[in-house]
């Protein structure tokens, strides 16, 4: 069904024919795109609306604007007049688009071959789940769940050369939705359903092609610039480890300690609630202390966290002013130099935790030198209250706490003999 109130007249009582949206994608805000691992509960909404599936899942992550080019705004108004655009039976409890825009990514040679047959002006009146159909046997893509909710005047106002200049923003309330000319609807990376699922996807070089109003909901002047694509890399897996960058010459004999961890523990979670970061996968923690193989200083594995009782023979630095950096910005020797920053590591272990692969550079790369700190800096969210089972174990002794819930990290550790 297309929406008759998609078109607007540009004056009230003005005489020309109503003047219909113009919606594209803007392929610079899914420039942002990143590859992440998070572990979705039965309970969780994206599971229960069919976004994504249950257990550990890798992610390509991005972020989607849908600016519209006019000549007229696109008008939706309020949800609860277009029952035949929206779902109201929702586990976030707000009111979704059934189909809005949609997610695919395509091997190289598939979405060239998808490109020419979109592309052919003689299938301008076919949908695109209508032409995927008459693809070459073989052809395939993996499509993202994306379930949109509301569409604003949130990002603009943008420039076009065929466009004078933006109208005012005017929709901004999802009671009262729309995109006025010049203005976009953005759906950040860090949302529900902004992903597309590449856990069985191979590593390699792929086209991430987002298409707005595919199933043509909405009256436009044009369809065939409903979508934009863009080149993206799926990497492999990275081993878990956390490895020192090289051997020490000297290893040293010391075994670290449950009370050593736990101070670092606490500001490392910290650190991570400064950003703001969604933690809501994370229902019990492990913390183990153990003769990790060769020169693994940590990795995390469910929801366990391990780190090598010596930091493969160099030491580590057990910071006694986990809050001040101060250490690795002053000249001289500290207590820092030579040894590896047990605050770095632990921080390290849980960005696995949360869902962040290793990266080439900063706190997620995955080998660490001596001397040096890396803390979070990446904004995604904002923290839950969380359910913490700190276990600890070294090598003779071993220390188990009771979960403890609360909206502050609290961390109690029992010995037990």
């Amino acid at each position: 069904m297309l929406l008759a109130l998609a078109c607007s007249d540009p004056r009230p009582g003005s005489s020309p024919p109503p003047q219909c949206p113009d919606l594209i994608v803007d392929p610079q805000a899914m420039s942002d795109w990143v590859v992440k691992t998070a572990t979705f509960q039965n309970n969780s909404c994206a599971v229960i609306e069919g976004e994504v599936a249950a257990g550990k899942r890798r992610l390509l992550r991005f972020s989607t604007a849908t600016p519209n080019k006019g000549p007229g705004a696109l008008i939706v108004g309020n949800p609860n007049n277009h029952p035949e655009l929206f779902d109201f039976n929702t586990c976030h409890g707000h009111p979704h688009f059934k189909e809005y825009a949609d997610y695919r990514l395509w091997k190289l040679a598939d979405y060239t071959n998808w490109r020419a047959l979109r592309d052919d002006r003689t299938n301008s009146g076919v949908l695109s789940r209508d032409l995927i159909n008459t693809l070459p046997a073989g052809s395939n893509f993996v499509e993202g769940a994306k379930r949109g909710f509301c569409v604003v005047d949130n990002s603009g106002p943008y420039s076009f050369p065929d466009v004078t200049a933006a109208d005012p923003r005017t929709f901004t309330s999802c009671s009262n939705q729309g995109i006025s000319v010049g203005w976009a609807d953005r759906y950040s990376s860090r949302l529900d359903g902004q992903w597309i699922d590449v856990t069985n996807v191979t590593e390699g070089t792929y086209i991430l092609e987002v298409e707005v109003n595919a199933e043509r909901l909405f009256v436009e002047t044009e369809y065939l610039d409903n979508s934009a694509a863009i080149t993206v890399q799926v990497p492999p897996p990275k081993g878990p480890q956390l490895t020192a960058t090289s051997t020490s010459p000297d290893p040293v004999n010391e075994t670290l300690s449950a009370d050593q961890v736990q101070p670092l523990l606490i500001e490392a979670f910290a650190r991570w609630n400064r950003l703001g970061l969604a933690t809501s996968s994370l229902n019990t923690i492990g913390v183990r202390i153990a003769d990790l193989p060769g020169s693994t200083l940590g990795l995390a594995s469910g929801n366990t966290v391990w780190i090598d009782a010596n930091a493969a023979g160099w030491g580590w630095f057990v910071d006694a002013t986990p809050g001040n950096d101060s250490e690795f910005y002053q000249s001289g020797d500290q207590g820092e130099q030579g040894r590896m920053d047990l605050l770095t590591a632990v921080a390290h272990e849980l960005g696995h935790l949360l869902g962040y692969e290793h990266s080439d550079d900063g706190l997620m790369a995955d080998t660490l030198a001596t001397g040096e700190r890396h803390m979070p800096s990446t904004n995604s969210g904002m923290l839950e209250p969380i359910l913490v089972d700190l276990v600890l174990f070294d090598k003779k002794k071993q220390w188990l706490t009771e979960p403890v819930a609360s909206d502050r990290l609290h961390v109690q550790i029992a010995e037990r003999q």
